[in-house]
């Protein structure tokens, strides 16, 4: 990845220009903020400094700038802003340091959204079970097709669930899984 980015780190060091990588994080539970950034780690290796925005948790509608590597400087205190309306774009308005740290703020988010999907894999399996045992990859079709559930996602939500594997077939024979809530849950279903 250095390789690939000298050309880069060349041109701005002959220019004087600043370069900006914008990355998505990834949702790797990995609450180290350094690392959640997608593609290779020799992208924020390469980097002088890395920046996190994400949403204030204190603050609706605020957001947080927060440092997550800093090669020039002992790491700054976050700060706390918000976007402001102005005609038709908008204007950054600053707040002040906050105690958040980039990595409480990853965990947070990567926690909230990752809550929120879990939640909808459990009920779109629960309500594909209720009524009784179901072939695996039909109920793994179901789901992503009902709410794009992902297959990571779907696999915490059967184990959250408790869901029952069973093999049906003959050895020798066509096989297949089937999945089904356990009986205590599928009974609760029912009524």
């Amino acid at each position: 990845m250095r390789r690939a980015l000298h050309p880069l780190a060349a041109m701005a060091d002959r220019t004087g220009a600043a370069v900006v990588v914008v990355r998505h994080l990834s949702k790797s539970g990995d609450a180290a903020a350094i690392y959640r950034g997608q593609g290779s780690i020799g992208i924020i290796g390469a980097a002088r400094l890395g920046l996190l925005v994400a949403p204030n948790p204190d603050v609706e509608g605020g957001r947080v700038l927060a440092v997550t590597k800093s090669n020039l400087a002992p790491i700054p205190r976050a700060l706390s802003y918000r976007l402001v309306p102005h005609g038709q774009t908008a204007v950054v308005s600053w707040e002040g340091p906050t105690s958040h740290l980039a990595s409480q703020l990853v965990a947070s988010a990567y926690d909230n959204e990752e809550k929120s999907a879990l939640e909808e894999a459990k009920e779109v399996l629960r309500s594909l079970l209720e009524n009784g045992a179901m072939p695996a990859q039909e109920a793994a079709e179901a789901a992503r097709d009902a709410a794009q559930v992902a297959p990571a996602t779907l696999r915490r939500a059967r184990k959250a669930l408790g869901v029952v594997l069973k093999k049906h077939g003959q050895p020798g024979q066509a096989q297949h899984w089937e999945w089904s809530l356990p009986v205590e849950d599928a009974q609760r279903a029912r009524r």
